[in-house]
């Protein structure tokens, strides 16, 4: 399939608004995690950030996850298939891992609260906090990657002399 560049170049545009919310979205929810023990009322803390995710962050997430499978098919001509294929391959680690891992220590949060009564995290917490990093590794990376797409598309290369 054809695709015009200007259209390819909104759409990798747009992406990179997209992926640029998530990582930063990611980085504050990873803040949040940190602020946990510091926080005097925590279930309630604990619930507007939980609010916000399910109201906010899930949806962008989801459209920018469509967004990785559309960069690879309506490709600018001048990014090479491996960028957005790459792209898509971290959408899908922070999809599969948030089912997998992620998910299942989220409702087991939910359900007791992500500090002990002694004011420790849950165990729960902890593994969700201790392995935070690979979710964070994976969406900052996913916007480096729409990043350098979106210059790889706009920036024409100079002729050699």
């Amino acid at each position: 399939m054809k695709t015009r560049p200007l259209y390819a170049t909104l759409l990798l545009a747009g992406a990179l608004l997209l992926a640029g919310f998530s990582a930063g979205f990611v980085w504050m929810t990873h803040m949040h995690h940190l602020l946990l023990p510091h926080v005097a009322d925590v279930r309630a803390y604990d619930a507007s950030y939980e609010a916000l995710t399910d109201n906010l962050g899930v949806p962008l997430n989801a459209v920018a996850a469509a967004g990785a499978v559309a960069l690879l098919v309506f490709r600018h001509p001048r990014v090479p298939w491996w960028l957005p294929a790459a792209g898509l391959l971290a959408q899908a680690a922070v999809w599969v891992s948030r089912i997998w891992m992620w998910g299942d220590w989220a409702e087991t949060v939910r359900a007791e609260g992500a500090l002990r009564a002694d004011g420790s995290l849950h165990p729960a917490q902890a593994a969700y906090v201790g392995s935070h990093g690979i979710r964070i590794a994976l969406l900052t990376g996913y916007a480096l990657i729409v990043l350098a797409s979106l210059v790889t598309a706009t920036v024409r290369s100079r002729p050699s002399a």
